[in-house]
Parts: structure tokens; sequence; C-alpha cells
């Protein structure tokens, strides 16, 4: 069992917009095809599916009455 959820790495990106200048720890998220978010969240949806497992009944079951 996953103890703890994943954490993202916090990379500092100074910004600017508008002439407000602000540090956004999660730009690196914006690069759709960089390996470690992909991996990161792949290991997001693992934390989620083992955490949330006892719920497939239930959510098979709300499926069932949505397609009837």
């Amino acid at each position: 069992m996953i103890e703890h959820a994943p954490v993202a790495e916090k990379v500092p990106t100074e910004r600017s917009t508008h002439g407000d200048v602000y540090i956004d720890n999660y730009e690196w998220f914006r690069d759709k095809a960089n390996p470690e978010l992909i991996e990161h969240l792949e290991a997001e949806n693992a934390w989620t599916r083992e955490r949330t497992r006892h719920l497939d009944p239930l959510r098979d079951q709300i499926a069932r009455e949505f397609s009837e």
C-alpha cells in the first residue's frame, strides 16, 4: 500500500503579468511531454486508485444507472 500521496517538486519560476511579478512553483506542469511530470501524474493516479478502491462497487452501480 502506498502510504503517502506523491508530493510534486517545487521549481520556483518567476513570472510577470501586467507588471506584477510572482513565483509559480508548478510552472513545470505546463510541459505535458516532460517525463518527470508524466511519472508524477501516474504516481498520483496510482495512489488515488489505491485509496478509492473500496468505492469501486458504488462507482460501478452509478455507471450502470447512468447507462440505463
